[in-house]
């Protein structure tokens, strides 16, 4: 089983997920070794996802909860850290 990781979700947690390339996310490319543990780095870090503050694992869950419940066609921001900029992406959940 994977465990949760409390703090903003990085994109390449999900990068695998086809849905991803849906919501306009940008997965890392290079692979760092921090702390005695193996990351992709360089990729999008999702800060919010309707507005709601992604920095723990109740949080993953509860955007996760939100995301899935929305009815297809349905609009949706998205808050993410790109290359050192703060941006926000709109999309339409499929």
């Amino acid at each position: 089983m994977e465990k949760e990781r409390d703090g903003p979700l990085a994109a390449q947690d999900h990068a695998r997920l086809p849905i991803c390339n849906v919501y306009g996310l940008r997965g890392g490319a290079v692979s760092a070794t921090i702390m005695g543990e193996q990351y992709v780095v360089g990729g999008d870090i999702i800060l919010k996802v309707q507005g709601i503050p992604v920095s723990d694992a109740a949080d993953h869950r509860r955007v996760r909860d939100i995301l899935t419940s929305l009815p297809p066609g349905a609009q949706f921001t998205m808050t993410v850290l790109r290359l050192g900029q703060v941006i926000e992406l709109t999309g339409r959940h499929p």
